[in-house]
């Protein structure tokens, strides 16, 4: 599955739980950079908040007055045109089951931001419509709402708006956004400016959910939803973004129109949007895509497929822009720690994860998009990372040494279990030399996914690969973690990952938090219960004229893009 899908089943990234109040002046994207863009030195459209340090990060401090600084000039007016590969099954951001999409994003306000510093190399969470919060007791989220929030059909954001969207999202029987908050347990108006989550324990990564990166989160105008019904709702959204629904064409395009009453203000003092409309294609075929991208027929399209990078960055008038944070990685292997050769033979797995060469893995199939990725479930950017923890880099020499002190000086015969599907067939014919190279002489069982899929469940395996996404909060990852977790196809158990688990979700402070995930990582690795190969970055291509393209995780944010023709 593709990250930005992902993320729904768990996707990333570092989430400081920070504060400030309003998102960072736009920038424009430059010729293939290797980070995001940065924002340039602007007084912000709202008041700015002071960020919560570690020692408080749970609660969001009352605005200080803005400094003046010289607005970065932006051009208003134009229609931008974005592709995507995939379409929308329905407009209602809680009961959609595609919800990284684009058209979402700028019609729905989310509760809060989650906003990528390019300094910090860190995602920040910010408030959107929540502009602050505290957490008076550790399972208790007090929320104040912003005032002067009107939405599409001229309703207003309240207290009581706020209760019935996080009641939606975590008791609607069709809600796809109640697996973000499966540890809240109730929302309570507590008066028109203010909400309550009461939450069934403490879970640090609330306030991650409630960022515009998980996607099923917008805020949807309460009174439209009621006079509509859910099913008219989902073809007629109303939310409080910067654009408004205009017309849908069933498996071909979204179009929408700028807002003229939206709350918040571009770089230039007047209100976004800087653009007159978005029109959203979709296109399944990325070839067809970049043709029309090069031809001028389309402005910006997501994910361009490797093969195609040398010809987009040739281009003259385009840009392709890699996210440094975000990706699907191929691939995630694990040995059956159940039983069978390699469940008690730590350095028998070791030898393993040092015979695989990631480099030549990722230059072989990825057209130089891919990296080595040494550390399963977590990279760049995600709370508990740190590219000093132990990792086991391509090394065949070692692999030999340990495999010998495993007991198995002339190797042993191995079995490799693959999904009978592109790229993964690919992938096990190139670990199978790596592997045959060591000692490992190893045999491809390439399976139906259904088959594939209960073989791994009832640990008849010597091993196996599968493709994850990173996650937008390591707690997502205690599924695949924890013992007896739905995601855990090793099968490990160890009491150690289970309590480290549990306290990461517990801890509120940032700085411990990360330290917690940290030792989590550690213990994972320290006994390889895992192993990894390459990751392909997240990415965009672009005519180089689209300025200010931001991003909520995977999730792309086109709210204060705008065109410099």
């Amino acid at each position: 599955m593709r990250a930005s899908v992902y993320l729904a089943i768990t996707v990333s990234i570092i989430l400081a739980l920070l504060a400030a109040c309003a998102p960072a002046a736009p920038t424009a994207p430059t010729a293939a950079p290797t980070k995001p863009p940065a924002a340039p030195t602007a007084a912000p459209a709202t008041p700015a908040a002071p960020a919560v340090t570690a020692a408080n990060p749970t609660a969001a401090p009352k605005p200080a007055a803005p400094t003046a600084a010289a607005a970065p000039k932006v051009k208003r007016g134009g229609t931008l045109r974005h592709s995507k590969s995939w379409t929308y099954p329905t407009f209602d951001p809680h009961l959609v089951t595609v919800p990284s999409m684009p058209g979402q994003r700028v019609l729905f306000d989310a509760p809060l931001l989650n906003e990528y510093n390019e300094k910090t190399q860190a995602f920040e969470i910010k408030p959107e419509l929540f502009e602050s919060w505290s957490f008076p007791d550790p399972t208790t989220a007090v929320f104040k709402v912003r005032k002067g929030v009107k939405f599409h059909d001229g309703t207003e954001l309240n207290g009581e708006v706020a209760r019935f969207n996080i009641d939606r999202m975590i008791n609607h029987k069709k809600s796809y956004a109640k697996v973000y908050f499966e540890g809240v347990k109730s929302a309570e108006r507590v008066d028109d400016d203010t909400v309550k989550i009461n939450l069934k324990a403490p879970t640090a990564s609330l306030l991650a959910m409630l960022t515009g990166s998980t996607g099923p989160v917008g805020i949807v105008s309460q009174a439209a939803v009621e006079k509509l019904g859910d099913d008219a709702f989902g073809w007629k959204p109303v939310g409080s973004g910067p654009f408004v629904f205009s017309d849908w064409v069933s498996d071909d395009r979204l179009t929408v129109k700028r807002f003229d009453g939206y709350w918040r203000q571009g770089v230039d003092g007047k209100p976004l949007p800087y653009l007159d409309g978005i029109v959203f294609r979709f296109i399944p075929d990325n070839a067809i895509a970049v043709v029309e991208l090069r031809a001028g027929g389309i402005d910006i399209m997501e994910n361009a497929d490797p093969k195609d990078a040398a010809t987009i960055k040739a281009d003259p008038n385009l840009t392709l822009v890699e996210l440094p944070w975000s990706g699907t990685i191929y691939f995630t292997g694990g040995t059956n720690t159940k039983n069978g050769v390699f469940a008690s033979n730590l350095k028998l797995r070791q030898a393993l994860a040092h015979a695989i060469d990631r480099d030549s893995m990722a230059k072989a199939v990825t057209f130089g998009m891919g990296q080595a990725h040494l550390h399963p479930y977590w990279g760049p950017g995600i709370v508990g990372y740190d590219s000093s923890v132990k990792a086991y880099p391509y090394d065949p020499a070692k692999a030999k040494q340990l495999m010998a002190e495993a007991g198995y000086p002339n190797g042993l015969n191995i079995t490799l279990s693959v999904i009978a599907r592109q790229p993964e067939q690919r992938l096990s014919e190139i670990a199978k030399q790596m592997f045959d190279q060591v000692g490992f002489r190893t045999t491809i069982d390439a399976l139906e996914r259904l088959a594939f899929n209960a073989k791994l469940q009832s640990y008849n395996f010597e091993l196996g690969f599968w493709r994850p996404g990173l996650p937008l909060d390591p707690d997502q990852n205690t599924r695949y973690l924890y013992t007896g977790g739905g995601g855990n196809w090793s099968g490990f158990s160890d009491p150690e990952v289970d309590k480290c688990m549990d306290e990461g979700r517990s801890t509120m402070d940032a700085a411990k938090r990360h330290e917690v995930y940290k030792r989590c990582l550690t213990i994972v690795q320290e006994n390889a219960y895992l192993f990894t190969g390459y990751n392909i970055r997240e990415n965009y291509a672009a005519n180089k004229s689209v300025k200010s393209i931001r991003y909520q995780h995977v999730l792309m944010d086109l709210r204060e893009a705008w065109l410099d023709k």
